[in-house]
């Protein structure tokens, strides 16, 4: 089955009313897949989950050409703003790593 289904934040985005295209969201489930391996077993619950999420949309949403605010993205989701700041670092965190790797 397509990645979307078994996304388990599908109902995340319905409930926040946010509508992505489906490439928007099979990047936002990938990057969000990448983090949460990063994380280990030690993967967040709660706020900090919907968090990452919304940074994986705020940064997708950039590669497709588009520059929301964290503040608008923020917003969508309903978090705080230290909390998409604790987002945001676990996304930077994953994906630099990721690419110190990739360097060699």
């Amino acid at each position: 089955p397509p990645r979307s289904t078994l996304f388990p934040y599908t109902t995340l985005f319905r409930s926040h009313h946010i509508d992505v295209s489906p490439m928007m969201m099979d990047m936002i489930e990938a990057k969000y897949e990448h983090i949460q391996k990063m994380g280990g077993k030690n993967f967040f619950r709660g706020k900090y989950r919907n968090a990452v999420i919304a940074a994986c949309l705020f940064y997708t949403y950039q590669e497709f050409g588009e520059f929301p605010t964290s503040k608008y993205i923020r917003d969508l989701f309903n978090i705080k703003k230290k909390d998409m700041g604790h987002g945001i670092l676990m996304y930077m965190k994953a994906f630099t790593m990721h690419h110190e790797i990739d360097r060699g």
